[in-house]
């Protein structure tokens, strides 16, 4: 009987899930239909005096794909916002590595350039081939340069627009999240998408998930009980 109440009560939070999600794909497509984003196409001196401005009046189905978040608490997101959002968590944001300081970007490349070759000798040791050390060092320092014009040649125009666009929409979303701390942006198990919502929520059904299942145990000490088992 108890087993029948959990999956009873699981089924019916499933589709009250559904429910939201479809009401909120309906609110979003009205939103949508009725408001015009500018877009700024700036110079490629990128001053901002002198810039070109277009706008369009969205589609009715733009923004609503499969990977499209699950919102469930009311935030003040832009649509450009949620537009990135929108392309789910596997999505990489193109050349952000434009955007580090230096030291980090030397640091980024030292560490792809050990990755790959631990990669290659581990390989050529488990085949069991014979490369004479010449050859190895030839192709670190071939590597290594390669790695180097990578990641500071200059991009295209239109490349270098979106990036900048796109690292832009990153910064202000981690700065909403910041200063709004009653927002919370998780990825959700299933379904692969990301999911805002209430940190009371959040907490409450972390609450009763313990209570349910019995199988966790909440530290309140700060200081974790597996230290003195390991």
């Amino acid at each position: 009987m108890k087993q029948d109440s959990n999956r009873q009560t699981s089924v019916e939070e499933f589709i009250h899930a559904v429910e939201q999600r479809q009401k909120h794909i309906r609110e979003h497509m009205q939103y949508l239909t009725q408001r015009r984003i500018q877009f700024v196409h700036r110079r490629s001196d990128d001053r901002r005096t002198k810039c070109y401005r277009r706008s369009y009046r969205l589609n009715q189905y733009w923004n609503i794909l499969p990977s499209s978040p699950i919102i469930e608490v009311y935030t003040k997101l832009t649509p450009e916002q949620l537009a990135l959002l929108a392309r789910g968590p596997k999505y990489v944001p193109p050349c952000q590595s434009r955007f580090i300081k230096k030291e980090k970007k030397e640091q980024l490349i030292k560490q792809e350039y050990q990755n790959i070759m631990y990669t290659i000798t581990e390989f050529f040791r488990q085949h069991s081939y014979s490369i004479s050390d010449k050859r190895i060092q030839e192709f670190s320092i071939d590597l290594n340069n390669l790695l180097k014009r990578l990641y500071t040649k200059k991009l295209s125009r239109k490349l270098r627009i979106r990036a900048k666009r796109e690292h832009k929409l990153i910064i202000s979303i981690r700065r909403y999240l910041r200063q709004h701390q009653e927002v919370i942006l998780r990825r959700t198990d299933k379904s692969k998408v990301f999911h805002l919502g209430d940190t009371d929520h959040y907490h409450v059904k972390v609450v009763q998930h313990m209570q349910e299942t019995e199988a966790y145990e909440e530290i309140t000490s700060n200081i974790s009980p597996l230290t003195t088992n390991l």
